[in-house]
């Protein structure tokens, strides 16, 4: 298999910012990104990448959920096992 080539590189390089973008992302926020995890390899890969990202973020529960259900639970007096001492 051929590595790939600068184009689709660039390809890759534009889907990933174009996600990034409809996350919210400003394109500061994109550079510090794409600086982090370093150049798209390919764009296969990037796709499968950002496909498995959306996946987990389907999910996994909001951070607002989270504080929900513990709430709950500890309004109906079940301690986590850290409370515990376990």
């Amino acid at each position: 298999m051929n590595p790939p080539s600068t184009t689709e590189k660039q390809q890759a390089l534009a889907v990933r910012q174009e996600w990034l973008r409809r996350k919210g992302l400003s394109d500061e926020e994109i550079k510090a990104f794409t600086e982090a995890y370093g150049e798209p390899v390919s764009l296969e890969e990037e796709i499968a990448n950002l496909r498995a990202v959306e996946e987990l973020q389907r999910m996994t529960p909001s951070a607002e959920q989270l504080r929900s259900w513990v709430d709950n639970r500890r309004s109906r007096g079940k301690a986590s096992p850290a409370q515990n001492g376990e």
